[in-house]
């Protein structure tokens, strides 16, 4: 009886596999969206987008606040070497993904630039936005406790 039950909880337990994804750079990272694993911050981002060129120095204050999370970019450029010479230029310090055919940023929803979203460790939606405002800080908080 106990092993037909650990059989069950071992089925009913949910197990994501990481996915490879291609970093701007041409590295990899391996990356589960829909579980992380560890509180996970999104930045969707492009090159062109003045209003992701204003929050970058926004978003690397609250990273250097709150070291825990992970933070990753998710670029929409159409050619990775447009956001790799961003993120040389502009200093940013998290990876990004390549992701020109927006398959991760669907996976999300996110319809536009700059998107910002803050997950919980279980993949959980703790902020959904556009701007590091209050809403965000506080996501951030609650994520890193």
């Amino acid at each position: 009886m106990k092993r037909l039950i650990l059989l069950c909880l071992i089925l009913l337990t949910p197990h994501t596999q990481a996915e490879e994804f291609t970093l701007l750079n041409g590295g990899a990272l391996a990356f589960a969206p829909e579980h992380p694993g560890q509180p996970t911050v999104l930045i969707f981002w492009a090159s062109w987008c003045g209003y992701c060129m204003k929050e970058i120095p926004h978003l690397k204050e609250a990273q250097a606040r709150y070291p825990v999370l992970r933070w990753l970019g998710v670029n929409v450029n159409k050619v990775a070497e447009d956001g790799n010479r961003t993120v040389t230029e502009r200093g940013i310090t998290w990876p990004s993904i390549a992701d020109p055919d927006l398959t991760l940023t669907d996976r999300f929803g996110i319809r536009g630039t700059p998107g910002l979203i803050v997950l919980a460790s279980d993949g959980e939606t703790l902020f959904r936005g556009r701007r590091t405002n209050t809403a965000f800080h506080q996501a951030l908080q609650d994520a890193s406790q």
